[in-house]
């Protein structure tokens, strides 16, 4: 396969499966196919996700507490054991300050079985983060530490990466350009029928199109029309409705 539309947290589980099988020839390499005269747009920069957070019930009998145990998390020192680890068990220090890892300590963040007993994964997914670098100057985690990450490589990416003069697959993109004041969409706030509306046009994708794409020539009209009466029964009207909306807030009042 040369390219694909999608997200790479989309089939991350997928990638995970497959650098724990040792198959790392399998995983996708981001090389930019574009079409002639376009600008490749492969990396963005990091953006807020307004979509989500925590919150503390005003029935709570320990609200403070509460409150007290997030400011503890975004903490430098927590920070560092939820992204990095123990030091001396998950990770270590040089003389140099530099945060690096034995040949054990990265294959067990490689090996899920490992990661679902010892990191807090479901936590730290949607905790509040810090993200960039420390102010020791190490990396929020260590797939941000180049050389650190080229280390947790196989050596069938190692070599891929030596042949093309790499450290990170972020080498093989576009250096993110600044984003647009309405970017991105997606963490524009929608109402239930907005979201239905997008739930179904999500899934009559999943479900349709791998088989447009990959069925035989002679099928495609009649899979593309069965795609297609698909989406005419959702209310695509009031997701684009509020999308628009939404975008025409950002550049308004952002």
């Amino acid at each position: 396969m040369l390219g694909m539309h999608n997200q790479g947290w989309q089939f991350g589980t997928a990638t995970a499966s497959l650098q724990s099988a040792g198959q790392d020839e399998y995983t996708y390499v981001p090389l930019m196919p574009v079409y002639d005269g376009a600008e490749p747009y492969y990396a963005d920069r990091p953006v807020m996700n307004l979509n989500q957070g925590f919150g503390v019930s005003s029935t709570s009998d320990q609200k403070e507490k509460a409150l007290k145990f997030l400011d503890m998390m975004l903490s430098e020192p927590w920070q560092k054991v939820l992204s990095w680890g123990i030091q001396g068990e998950d990770y270590e220090v040089g003389d140099d300050g530099i945060f690096t890892r034995t040949e054990q300590q990265r294959a067990d963040s490689k090996d899920l079985t490992w990661r679902s007993s010892n990191k807090l994964m479901a936590l730290n997914s949607m905790i509040p983060k810090h993200n960039g670098t420390f102010s020791d100057g190490n990396a929020f985690s260590p797939d941000d530490q180049p050389s650190e990450f080229f280390e947790t490589l196989s050596d069938y990416d190692k070599d891929f990466m030596q042949h093309y003069g790499t450290q990170t697959w972020m080498d093989f993109v576009n250096k993110a350009p600044d984003n647009p004041v309405y970017y991105p969409a997606w963490n524009i706030s929608l109402s239930d029928a907005a979201n239905q509306a997008n739930q179904q046009m999500t899934d009559a994708a999943l479900q349709n199109l791998p088989k447009i794409v990959a069925g035989k020539p002679a099928g495609f009209e009649k899979a593309w029309k069965e795609y297609t009466d698909i989406f005419k029964k959702i209310d695509v009207a009031t997701y684009e409705d509020e999308i628009n909306a939404g975008i025409q807030d950002r550049l308004a009042n952002w």
